[in-house]
């Protein structure tokens, strides 16, 4: 009498996060772990999720990991951070009040980031330097996006160059 016996071995479980590892401040992360959404296996992410991806928004740095299992094994992938960058942070120095035709001179300030930034002013002459030199004929708003370089965020303030006519004596 011979018996057999058929013993199924399930793969191991090898899972791993991908997604978007570095967002800006307000911005989201959609983290996908590497398995196949067959009905079979289930997940339960650190935040409490239990889908294949999921989409995040944390305020700051946050690290997810995920528990997989798929035919009674079970597996962990992670943690990974998704690091969440500064916007940079604009304010104004210069005239913002000047005569009909005179030259003003506006400076945006940029803190927060990596210190290296790009900028786009929406004047005529779409200026892309910090400081934005114009001559107004009547009170007009300005904005200027700032990006910085390394992360990639960017921000967007306005200033208003208030333009008098000039009395003669």
């Amino acid at each position: 009498v011979k018996a057999e016996k058929t013993i199924t071995v399930s793969p191991q479980l090898s899972p791993t996060i991908s997604g978007d590892l570095s967002i800006c401040a307000g911005e989201s992360a959609t983290l996908t772990v590497s398995t196949p959404d067959d009905g079979k296996t289930t997940y339960k992410w650190s935040n409490h999720e239990t889908t294949r991806s999921i989409t995040v928004s944390p305020a700051t740095t946050t690290s997810y990991s995920v528990e997989v299992t798929r035919n009674g094994c079970t597996a962990t992938a992670g943690p990974v951070e998704v690091v969440v960058n500064t916007k940079p942070s604009i304010s104004f120095t210069g005239g913002t009040s000047v005569c009909k035709g005179s030259i003003a001179s506006i400076t945006a300030n940029v803190t927060g980031g990596s210190g290296s930034y790009t900028y786009a002013w929406n004047d005529p002459e779409s200026t892309t330097s910090a400081t934005l030199k114009v001559t107004p004929y009547a009170t007009t708003s300005y904005t200027v996006t700032v990006t910085d370089v390394v992360t990639k965020c960017t921000n967007s303030a306005s200033v208003t160059i208030n333009v008098t006519e000039s009395t003669a004596p």
